[in-house]
This record gives C-alpha cells, structure tokens and sequence, in this order.
C-alpha cells in the first residue's frame, strides 16, 4: 500500500520527536501543538528532503506553520 504524504508526514514527525503516540493532525502547529523546536524542524526538513528525493529552499518557509503546509510544500515542489 503506498502511503500518502500526510500519512508519510505524521510517520517522519513522530520520528523526529521520538514521540510515537503523538497526535498530529493536518491542522497541527508544529511548534504549539507538536512541541517541535528549531532542530526538530531543521531534522523534519532533512528527513522529508531525503525521503522526496528534493531540496526546499529556506525561503520558502517563511508561512510554514502546520502538518498541512508542510504537506503542500511538499507537494508543490517535491512530489
């Protein structure tokens, strides 16, 4: 079964965190929500960059704030 980019997303957040049993929804705010801080984030972006076979530029950053904007940044330049 091929997973979707929200369902690959949670899996590599999870992973980051090293919280298993973390809720993330689309809607999640990655700093309030999921308590993840600049070197998690930094670590997500590397993970999903290898993962997607792609860079993401620093710029376009500047609005990520949930699960779903990260999605549609990946969808918009990596997928």
């Amino acid at each position: 079964m091929d997973l979707t980019i929200l369902d690959k997303l949670t899996t590599q957040i999870r992973e980051v965190t090293g919280n298993d049993s973390l809720k993330v929804t689309p809607t999640s705010r990655l700093s309030e929500d999921l308590g993840m801080d600049s070197v998690d984030f930094a670590s997500l972006l590397m993970v999903i960059e290898e993962e997607f076979e792609g860079s993401i530029e620093d710029s376009q950053l500047t609005n990520v704030k949930t699960v779903e904007d990260v999605a549609e940044l990946i969808r918009q330049h990596l997928a």
